[in-house]
């Protein structure tokens, strides 16, 4: 089951502080959501008050038991704000001060056939489409129509190796304006991994990528480390085992910071080729995180690599952590 995380525009940090600062939405842009929200009923009802939640469990407000409390007051219903208040989109948007937006949130919508004027892209900061039926040409046009994109979530379309390098190739200078890249849950495999590394060895390159959930497998994990800018990675649940594990240990470089390998399967081996190279690369290595829950690494060597990192490192759902 392909599953992704998609949020209220309002949930995001940052730029998106400046929503609370501004009165109005400009004229084109009120336009675009309009056209948006009207072609689309999944958003239309998204964006309606939620009704007031019940205190008083499945028998209804007004049941009680002789000698029962009385029931506590209902909550007041959410406001209700017209269509050229800010307030009315946050949950799909938020907006700058001159009424453009800059996070725009559309994942698990159904979009291929809904009007996407540029208004609604063009100054985005934040842009999630994840877990869409947009077709790859879509995207493109989207992602090629804006002009100050930092973060853009595209995890769960389905994306394969072929959808990567059509957009890699079509999009490329905005791609590498990128801070975070999220590519999760999207059948990628060796050949779109080599691509990514190929990018990430050109300095104005992402920080953060996100990769969870695909095929990378050894080769393809291994790759992604060797060179590049790097903050953080998260690789979980990409097949990488024992081998992918030593060439992700080899090349830990002075960059990364975080490094997310949740069910990966790395086991004992694996977990022995991250504790030697961390005790070589001691004085070298920037790598402060190491996330290796469910890969049957065992309790001693989840120890030994914490005390190898020397900061935390979490496996087995959390069960032990090292400061």
């Amino acid at each position: 089951t392909t599953t992704t995380t998609t949020t209220d525009a309002a949930s995001d940090n940052g730029q998106q502080q400046q929503t609370q600062q501004n009165n109005s939405i400009a004229p084109t842009t009120l336009e675009a959501l309009r056209a948006l929200r009207d072609a689309s009923p999944r958003l239309a009802s998204r964006l309606k008050p939620a009704p007031p939640t019940s205190n008083n469990g499945l028998l209804g407000d007004d049941f009680f038991f002789p000698g029962m409390m009385s029931s506590s007051p209902t909550p007041k219903p959410e406001p209700i704000y017209q269509d050229n208040d800010p307030r009315y989109w946050k949950k799909i948007v938020t907006f700058d001060l001159d009424g453009h937006i800059t996070t725009l949130s559309l994942g698990a919508n159904r979009l291929k056939n809904i009007p996407m004027s540029q208004f609604l892209y063009k100054h985005a900061l934040t842009m999630d489409l994840a877990n869409t039926d947009l077709t790859v040409a879509q995207m493109i046009e989207i992602i090629n129509g804006t002009t100050k994109l930092k973060h853009l979530h595209l995890g769960g379309n389905a994306l394969g190796d072929d959808g990567v390098t059509q957009i890699v190739d079509q999009c490329k200078e905005t791609i590498l304006q990128l801070q975070s890249f999220d590519l999760r849950y999207n059948d990628i495999g060796v050949v779109g991994s080599a691509l990514l590394a190929d990018l990430l060895t050109i300095p104005a390159s992402w920080t953060t990528l996100y990769l969870e959930g695909n095929k990378l497998q050894s080769e393809g994990a291994a790759c992604l480390v060797e060179k590049g800018n790097l903050r953080e990675l998260f690789l979980g649940q990409n097949q990488i085992g024992p081998e992918g594990a030593q060439g992700l240990a080899k090349n830990l470089g002075q960059v990364l910071k975080k490094l997310y390998l949740e069910g990966n399967q790395i086991g004992p081996v694996g977990a022995q080729a991250f504790i030697a190279a961390l005790e070589e690369q001691k004085e070298t290595s920037s790598l402060e995180k190491l996330y290796v829950d469910n890969n049957g690494i065992g309790k001693d060597f989840s120890v030994k690599l914490g005390e190898a990192l020397n900061c935390a490192t979490t496996v087995g759902g959390g069960s032990f952590f090292q400061e």
